[in-house]
């Protein structure tokens, strides 16, 4: 999935600190982003949350410098995400 940064901000800038404050990875970033873009579509919603869930989707996010005030929120969610799966040899 590719996620341009700052729509990726003006979707977690949309739900309340609450919503944001307790996610870690980048895999729950991504879920809040499916569930805000497609929240129409709950057919793709779905379809993509389950990829996620699966780990058979690839995270792109482009432009973290235009993140604007979320960006070291989303640098941390990804730091963990490493963290948490590193890649093996």
């Amino acid at each position: 999935m590719f996620i341009q940064a700052a729509e990726l901000s003006a979707v977690i800038s949309r739900h309340t600190q609450k919503a944001v404050i307790g996610m870690q990875t980048l895999e729950e970033l991504a879920g809040l982003f499916i569930s805000d873009i497609f929240k129409d579509n709950p057919a793709v919603a779905s379809m993509l949350a389950g990829f996620l869930k699966e780990k058979y989707m690839l995270i792109l996010i482009d432009g973290l410098d235009e993140a604007a005030d979320n960006r070291g929120f989303i640098e941390e969610c990804i730091d963990r995400t490493t963290v948490i799966n590193p890649i093996s040899d």
